[in-house]
């Protein structure tokens, strides 16, 4: 299969070209801005697919609204409507729209129109097309200060800068760039549409927050452990008369501090945060791997285990890319199957004591060796 990207070298166009180059069976043709619209017909010959990704959002004049978002997708339907008379093939178009379209600003205004052209391809020559209208998309190469919202408080945030909230309870809705590329490829491969009462197409999952708690609590995954609150931790103490008892046998009954409990997944989420962002070493890649494990067999028997099951084959996937393309990065069920195991991983530990959270380390470190001895 041929397809065509426009827009190839931004955002969501970077992230699809990455999961499309997994694909033997799949050929990309990129439209780019060193391109002109009067070679869109020539790029089109032979495509199978359009995603047409290209569009302006932020520019300095706004007349360029209308020439980079109404007029080239105008160009676009143009090309695909001859080709479906010349020859009866009809090409499917995927395009990325926005919220924004239902809205009377430029942006939005030029967003419609081109919605309206694509419709009126549909109509008058039966080009299947599906338009997204896009909340906030957020992932991996999302420019701060211009994407996002999420890539702008990650950024400002991580830096010690200052970020600008004009409302915190403005609602926002996010959805995470595989969900949407996954969807995408799903319609390429020849799936159903899935539409909405307006007739635009679906994506799911989406996660509806507000600014101020958006912001909230990116600011706290970067809040150094010297910063937080002092935590006066519990005292216990326990008096034994019986014999044997001694001060090592109760120490090992004694369960994780606050401040541990705090100190531990603080490393975690970080090394977490970096993989959702792109930015994940291998050392934290090793250690968030190293921590579903022990998750897992700290469950094992209880109904918590199926719980953790999804965040280690998730975390395989995540070794699996890293190991065919040398990059390390998320597909779009793992992030929501990661952060489950997170949750589950610090509720064990607060239930748990260091023996017991040591004793599965074991458990997983012996499992290792044995592992690497058969590689060898």
């Amino acid at each position: 299969m041929k397809v065509l990207i426009t827009g190839a070298n931004g955002f969501v166009g970077k992230n699809l070209q990455l999961q499309l180059a997994e694909r033997q069976d799949v050929e990309v043709v990129c439209f780019t801005r060193e391109h002109s619209v009067a070679q869109l017909p020539a790029l089109l010959q032979g495509v199978d697919f359009v995603f047409h990704l290209a569009g302006i959002n932020r520019p300095q004049d706004p007349a360029e609204f209308v020439t980079g978002n109404a007029d080239l997708t105008q160009a676009l339907c143009n090309a695909v409507a001859k080709i479906a008379k010349a020859s009866g093939k009809k090409v499917p178009v995927v395009y990325t729209s926005s919220t924004q379209a239902a809205r009377d600003n430029p942006y939005g205004q030029s967003k419609r129109t081109a919605e309206n052209a694509l419709f009126a391809l549909q109509r008058d020559h039966g080009v299947p097309v599906h338009v997204f209208r896009l909340p906030n998309v957020f992932g991996k190469w999302c420019k701060p200060n211009y994407n996002s919202a999420v890539a702008t408080f990650c950024h400002n945030i991580a830096r010690g800068l200052p970020i600008q909230i004009n409302d915190p309870a403005a609602p926002v809705t996010l959805v995470y760039v595989d969900d949407v590329l996954r969807r995408f490829i799903d319609l390429m491969d020849g799936a159903d549409a899935a539409l909405d009462a307006d007739g635009f197409a679906l994506v799911a999952p989406q996660y509806t927050s507000t600014v101020g708690e958006l912001a909230g609590l990116i600011a706290l995954k970067a809040l150094p452990i010297s910063e937080y609150p002092d935590v006066v931790p519990p005292t216990i103490v326990v008096r034994a008369t019986y014999p044997g008892a001694n001060p090592k046998v109760i120490a090992e009954t004694e369960l994780f501090s606050e401040a541990e409990l705090m100190e531990m997944a603080l490393v975690d989420r970080t090394a977490f945060d970096d993989l959702v962002k792109g930015q994940a070493t291998l050392e934290q890649l090793r250690r968030l791997t190293n921590t579903m494990n022990v998750t897992l067999v700290r469950s094992w028997g209880t109904s918590m285990q199926p719980l953790a099951q999804p965040a280690v084959d998730a975390l395989k996937r995540v070794w699996e890319r890293f190991e065919k393309l040398g990059k390390i990065g998320l597909d779009g069920p793992a992030l929501a199957e990661i952060e489950q195991g997170l949750q589950l991983h610090e509720e064990l530990c607060r239930l748990s004591t260091p023996r017991q959270m040591r004793d599965a380390a074991s458990v997983v470190d012996e499992f290792r060796k044995k592992a690497n001895v058969a590689r060898h």
